[in-house]
């Protein structure tokens, strides 16, 4: 598209600040074409443009084509029906043109100089224009606090140095991660380093650090009762070493295990030797007895003898000395069992008399082990009670660093707010106070002046605003806001619904303050 020469209306008193002198709009909405004629702006001075018509007229096109020029993203919706594409033209007062293009995929810009050479960078070169071009001061004005203090970060130039966030961060910046370079109060990319961000990270890390904290605290408190448990009445002497009574219970145990060990022995022993070499004397005694027997035996029984025949009296002999001989076999067995069975009594005895001393000595051993054990257990969870109140005074500290470090940056962000973003501008609580009035009670005229220079403050090099709903302005009240306008230095486009007065008087059509500024206005009525 070649270069539109621009031929503003306006050129009184002109300065040297950078204006748009006009706007083209092409297959906008309902317009088919319209020239906006704004002129260079007075000397040191702002301007208010007013837009005012009926509805259906074009007004709400107007508006959005106007504020579609520096917008980022794509605006298909902006295109005419019928048509391929949406064109808006902004001539500066340097000579340079800018063309923003809007297809169905895609919205563009174009840079064209002075000289008529596309400019290389068209997206640095519109940034610096306007950076801060959607903000609406009149919006800016009715909004909620909470919507108020975004507008008010979203325009703001204020930068952080790393230097300003470590000293605010105190104590705490051993624990946060720091921007190389300054940073914005805020940012449209979340992912972009900015303040807000930085910010976050120190009340996230507060929360997780009090998460921990009170996690510890809780720990600390089961332990202590826990502990409290396991002294109960207080028999379980914490302070007692029970290592040497165990070792002396436990030598005790070893020590009549053994002697029960070794009586058995003995008497197991006394009785293999008995069984093996018998009483000689009782030996002898018995063979005597014996003998004794077998000669009375024999004595008695020779007178029986001798009625016996003689084959006969052999034969009874021999079985009289069998039978004795049967009688001294059984003799020894029973001594062999006799001894067996006083082994057996003496072994029982030896177990009876040490079995209570055992138990006694094995009753004892398991307290005193419990006892330990229990010692142990207490020692262990008194340890660890320790160890986590440690801790916990560590996280203590450090909640208390990340806490103050979130006061210093909200007192750093305060700071800046009121030093160097507007004069007299104070952020106090999350509202807007205005020379110490909070921003609800400060009259419209003071409200309006402020809202512009915040305005002034973010929309760039080309101080261009667009505003809506100005039909909600009374009379004195737009008069406020135009002069307010004229001492900002903006140049700032007004669109209202026309009063019933205008209507009568205009009509229903667009008209302008000041008058002209609109020429070769072609409308399509409908949209399909």
């Amino acid at each position: 598209m070649s270069k539109a020469k621009a031929e503003p209306l306006i050129e009184e008193q002109p300065g040297d600040e950078l204006a748009i002198v006009k706007l083209t709009i092409q297959d906008v909405m309902c317009i088919q074409h319209v020239e906006l004629n704004l002129g260079r702006l007075p000397a040191g001075k702002g301007r208010l443009y007013e837009f005012f018509a009926g509805n259906e007229q074009g007004k709400s096109s107007l508006h959005d084509a106007c504020a579609s020029i520096f917008e980022p993203g794509k605006h298909p919706e902006l295109i005419r029906d019928g048509a391929s594409k949406a064109i808006v033209i902004a001539d500066l007062s340097d000579g340079h043109q800018i063309i923003r293009t809007h297809e169905p995929t895609e919205s563009s810009f174009d840079i064209i100089g002075p000289s008529g050479v596309a400019v290389s960078a068209p997206a640095t070169f519109i940034k610096k224009l306007a950076r801060g071009f959607a903000f609406d001061p009149l919006k800016f004005d009715k909004a909620e606090p909470k919507k108020q203090l975004e507008y008010l970060l979203s325009i703001s130039s204020i930068e952080f140095t790393p230097a300003e966030l470590a000293q605010a961060a105190g104590d705490a910046a051993r624990m946060l991660e720091f921007p190389d370079r300054p940073i914005p109060l805020s940012s449209p990319d979340s992912r972009d380093p900015h303040f807000g961000k930085f910010h976050k990270q120190v009340t996230d890390l507060r929360a997780a650090t009090g998460r921990r904290r009170d996690e510890r605290t809780s720990t600390i408190e089961s332990l202590r009762k826990t502990i409290a448990v396991q002294v109960g009445d207080g028999q379980i002497d914490e302070s007692k070493d029970l290592s040497q009574e165990l070792a002396a219970l436990q030598t005790e145990r070893d020590t009549l295990a053994a002697h029960l060990q070794h009586d058995v022995e003995d008497i197991t022993e006394q009785a293999r030797e008995r069984r093996e070499n018998p009483d000689e004397t009782a030996l002898l005694a018995g063979v005597e007895a014996t003998n004794n027997e077998l000669v009375s035996v024999v004595a008695k029984m020779r007178s029986l003898l001798g009625k016996l025949p003689i084959a006969w009296r052999k034969t009874a002999l021999r079985d009289i000395y069998q039978n004795v001989g049967g009688e001294l076999d059984e003799a020894e067995q029973r001594r062999i069992a006799d001894i067996d069975a006083a082994e057996q009594r003496s072994i029982a005895s030896i177990k009876a008399s040490g079995a209570e001393a055992r138990q006694q000595n094995a009753v004892r051993l398991a307290e005193t082990t419990a006892a330990i054990n229990a010692q142990a257990g207490i020692k262990a969870n008194r340890d660890l009670k320790a160890q986590m109140e440690r801790d916990v005074a560590v996280i203590v500290a450090d909640y208390d660093a990340l806490a103050l470090a979130a006061q210093e940056l909200d007192a750093l962000r305060k700071s800046k707010l009121e030093t160097s973003f507007v004069r007299g501008l104070e952020v106090r609580d999350d509202l807007i106070y205005i020379d110490g009035v909070v921003w609800t009670k400060v009259n419209s005229a003071k409200r309006y002046e402020k809202s512009l220079e915040i305005c002034a403050q973010g929309v760039g090099d080309l101080g261009f605003v667009v505003a809506d709903d100005g039909e909600k302005l009374d009379a004195d009240s737009r008069n406020r806001f135009r002069k307010g306008v004229e001492k900002s230095g903006l140049a700032v486009i007004l669109f209202s619904v026309s009063t019933p007065e205008q209507l009568k008087q205009y009509g229903p059509a667009i008209h302008t303050i000041p008058p002209g500024l609109i020429s070769n206005m072609q409308i399509a009525r409908k949209r399909v």
